[in-house]
């Protein structure tokens, strides 16, 4: 009749309505009517009493109700919510979050899924570098990822782990030594290893410009500079722009033709 005739199944009703009576499937039941009609929270609560957990949780990750998600997931103590609740955290915006990134290791541990954890490591390395271009970091999670004993993708983790070690050494190198070190960060350009993906050619190209902007090779700048531009899609997002906007001046060149390019591939890429 609630279906029927659209009668709003509050939770005191939904008590009424089972009060004395643990049938699982009265309680499945009016579970399944109140999430239809989007009463996410009572319909877990119902799906609980049913003891149907795992049910129960899909209607909260309805709700998106963070907290109580996380605090089900806890009292529940089950694999399957626990992962649950890990693959829901995910999708939020877990890298400005260091409590939802504490939260999404810690169930994947206790749901002892190590591709999910491995995989979820290997996120963050890439989002390290994505985002903020902190190569140290991702190299610290690759080698978090390395710890979690799986067989299935523990290879590729390890490729990817020593390429970026090997961009890091290469990196450095070019502090003391900048035109061998530009000549080796050149050579990773070329490098099989670029298509596993961890690092990408602007990360590489970003690394060689700044090295020849920091010993004034502005000439040989600006050639890295117009590269970028003509092969990588919003090239900008790699270089910083007061620095780009300064070496233009110096060679008595206007930066928006580079600025207004990596905006308008950006756009087309959008």
């Amino acid at each position: 009749m609630c279906l029927e005739y659209n009668v709003e199944l509050t939770e005191t009703l939904a008590d009424h309505l089972c009060s004395g009576d643990t049938d699982s499937q009265l309680l499945t039941q009016l579970a399944a009517v109140a999430q239809r009609q989007g009463h996410y929270q009572l319909a877990a609560k119902k799906f609980t009493q049913a003891g149907n957990k795992v049910q129960a949780m899909k209607a909260l990750l309805k709700s998106g109700d963070t907290e109580r998600i996380t605090f089900f997931a806890n009292v529940s103590r089950q694999a399957d919510i626990f992962i649950l609740a890990a693959n829901y955290l995910q999708a939020l915006d877990w890298r400005s979050n260091p409590e939802y990134v504490k939260q999404i290791v810690t169930f994947y541990t206790k749901a002892k899924a190590p591709e999910l954890l491995r995989g979820f490591y290997d996120a963050c390395a890439q989002a390290e570098i994505d985002e903020y271009q902190n190569y140290e970091s991702a190299l610290n999670a690759l080698k978090e990822a390395q710890k979690i004993q799986s067989s299935n993708s523990s290879s590729t983790i390890e490729a990817k782990k020593a390429f970026l070690e090997k961009f890091l050494e290469t990196k450095e190198s070019a502090d003391l030594n900048p035109l061998e070190g530009i000549v080796k960060l050149e050579a990773l350009l070329k490098a099989p290893d670029l298509q596993l993906g961890i690092l990408r050619a602007g990360n590489i190209y970003s690394s060689i410009f700044n090295v020849q902007l920091q010993h004034h090779f502005n000439e040989e700048a600006l050639q890295t500079l117009k590269s970028m531009s003509s092969s990588i899609p919003n090239f900008m997002q790699y270089l910083d722009r007061e620095s780009v906007t300064s070496l233009c001046h110096t060679r008595g060149l206007s930066p928006n033709s580079f600025l207004t390019q990596s905006t308008e591939n950006n756009d087309e890429n959008e």
